[in-house]
């Protein structure tokens, strides 16, 4: 049974919120879900893959109502800077969505 090792060195929040990221490189704009977020980074699916070392620029919908807590919220950044890390294809009810992990830039 192979075990998987756990790389994070900050606690990770979990979430669901829209989010909108930016393809700089082609000027494009996609909408997607954030699933979680820690002080270092991001964890999203969309409907479209990212390449690694990609930089994207993620920031929350201006639409989402989702409340999260206060201790919880100090980690959230509303717009951030990010380097896609890896993408993975998954399958979901059927349908593909490709799972995508991102380190932020800038720290705080």
């Amino acid at each position: 049974m192979i075990t998987e090792v756990e790389k994070r060195e900050t606690a990770r929040y979990g979430c669901d919120i829209s989010i909108v990221y930016f393809l700089m490189q082609k000027g494009r704009r996609i909408r997607a879900k954030l699933l979680n977020f820690s002080d270092q980074g991001v964890f999203l699916i969309a409907k479209e893959p990212v390449l690694p070392g990609t930089t994207v620029v993620v920031r929350l919908d201006r639409d989402t109502d989702q409340e999260i807590p206060c201790s919880e919220k100090r980690s959230l950044r509303s717009i951030s800077l990010v380097t896609v890390k890896w993408c993975q294809e998954a399958t979901v009810d059927g349908r593909r969505i490709y799972e995508i992990g991102a380190k932020y830039m800038v720290g705080d």
